[in-house]
């Protein structure tokens, strides 16, 4: 894993536990799970790439289509 990928997965990392039940609770009944997680974090990921947005803004816009 390089230096930037690292980065990339701690900031998702830190923004997936800022995730909480009462605030975003499809994303987070979906990361409960390690396979929910790493399919979380590669949607966001894909997101960030696609959409040129931060890992918060993936989370609120995830949550708002799920």
């Amino acid at each position: 894993m390089n230096h930037l990928e690292k980065a990339i997965r701690t900031e998702i990392l830190t923004q997936l536990r800022k995730v909480k039940p009462g605030t975003t609770p499809n994303v987070f009944a979906a990361i409960q799970t390690p396979e929910g997680y790493k399919g979380m974090e590669s949607r966001i990921i894909n997101m960030m790439i696609t959409d040129n947005i931060t890992p918060g803004a993936c989370i609120a816009q995830i949550e708002s289509e799920m």
